[in-house]
């Protein structure tokens, strides 16, 4: 019924897992819908800072807008390792706060999830600074999926790995439950050729950029 595919490759990696120019159109024309996930690392709680989530969201509103996802769209943000509890406080929560900051500077736009173990996605739901979640039940061993209830806004939940197709149309994806919490898209709206970047971004200058624009604003337009 729904798809969930990445905005962005993680810069130097190796994997290329973004969406592919015209994926999205054959998707809907085969009846099913998307949701956008935004991970470009994430394995560690080093990672996980306000200001990492600051340019996290940045990135992945550009990202979203440049395959034309409509506001009101979801974005999952990922939390791919098996935090513990002191970790969810000292760096999943502020970078979530940093995620909703920037989000908070576009009202409307884009809403807010989360993709991990079941205390991650819960506590940070408990917080306030996500609408559903995406749970990574598959990973059993995670200390997080242990003895934890599936949060209560669960939206998808990852259980099994599956491989569908044969030859070279074969591809393994993850199989998810669908609660029904989050329907996806089916529809989008590109940005033209005239509010598009005319070369890539290099992610990694992207904190660099935000302190600046900030900078700007402070001393050319006076906001606090």
């Amino acid at each position: 019924r729904v798809v969930g595919r990445y905005l962005s490759n993680a810069a130097g990696g190796s994997l290329d897992k973004r969406i592919k120019p015209g994926e999205l159109a054959t998707i809907v024309a085969n009846g099913l819908r998307v949701f956008p996930i935004y991970q470009t690392w994430g394995g560690s709680a080093r990672y996980f800072t306000r200001s990492q989530g600051v340019s996290d969201a940045l990135a992945a509103i550009e990202r979203a807008r440049h395959y034309g996802f409509k506001p009101g769209t979801r974005i999952y943000f990922a939390v791919d390792f098996d935090a513990v509890d002191h970790e969810v406080t000292s760096n999943v929560i502020p970078h979530f706060q940093g995620i909703q900051a920037a989000m908070d500077e576009y009202v409307g736009r884009y809403e807010i999830g989360i993709y991990g173990p079941r205390n991650v996605c819960r506590r940070v739901a408990d917080a306030g600074l996500t609408s559903a979640s995406f749970v990574s039940d598959m990973s059993t061993g995670f200390s997080g999926n242990l003895g934890y209830p599936i949060p209560d806004n669960w939206a998808f939940d990852q259980i099994s790995t599956v491989s569908v197709g044969s030859g070279t149309g074969a591809v393994e994806i993850d199989n998810d439950i669908y609660s029904g919490v989050d329907r996806g898209q089916n529809s989008f709206d590109p940005t033209s050729s005239d509010d598009a970047l005319d070369v890539e971004f290099d992610p990694t200058l992207e904190s660099t950029l935000v302190i600046d624009v900030r900078n700007y604003l402070v001393t050319e337009a006076g906001l606090p």
